[in-house]
């Protein structure tokens, strides 16, 4: 197979999720570019932003977010490249167990994300909030400086 920009594109969405996925946050991280953009078209919870930016914050959040998680072990089911070899589109799964509730969190992606360098500068993933709303509650809200915190009328 010919090494080109696509297949290095598609080969480091691989890595990062599944640096991501393993909670190898630092590993991740260095997929990132430090000006990315993340966004969520679909918020994963109320208060979550619809995007997010710097890959030290987004570190961080992911950090913090997932720390109630096993590792969320990512399957990627199909990935290919857009039209432009810096654009990658890949459907993914996830399959954890939220820890506070010992249940289990399985959720479908689809992640767009655009390179640039060799790096992530902007990563749409449209996820399903319902079965994150399911495990942790659908009594949750997000906030920048606490993540998942209690009930939004408390």
């Amino acid at each position: 197979m010919k090494d080109t920009a696509a297949a290095r594109h598609r080969a480091a969405f691989t890595a990062m999720l599944k640096a991501l996925g393993t909670k190898d946050f630092e590993t991740f991280e260095t997929f990132l570019a430090d000006d990315v953009v993340c966004s969520w078209p679909y918020s994963p919870m109320p208060g979550f932003p619809e995007t997010m930016a710097g890959a030290r914050t987004i570190r961080q959040c992911f950090e913090r977010d997932m720390g109630a998680f096993t590792p969320y072990n990512y399957s990627i089911q199909s990935i290919c490249s857009a039209e432009d070899p810096n654009v990658v589109i890949a459907e993914y799964m996830s399959d954890s167990t939220f820890i506070p509730r010992n249940v289990r969190y399985s959720n479908k992606y689809l992640g767009i994300a655009t390179f640039r360098d060799g790096k992530i500068v902007h990563w749409r993933e449209y996820v399903n909030p319902l079965p994150i709303l399911d495990v942790v509650g659908g009594d949750q809200n997000w906030s920048q400086t606490d993540g998942r915190t209690a009930a939004k009328d408390s």
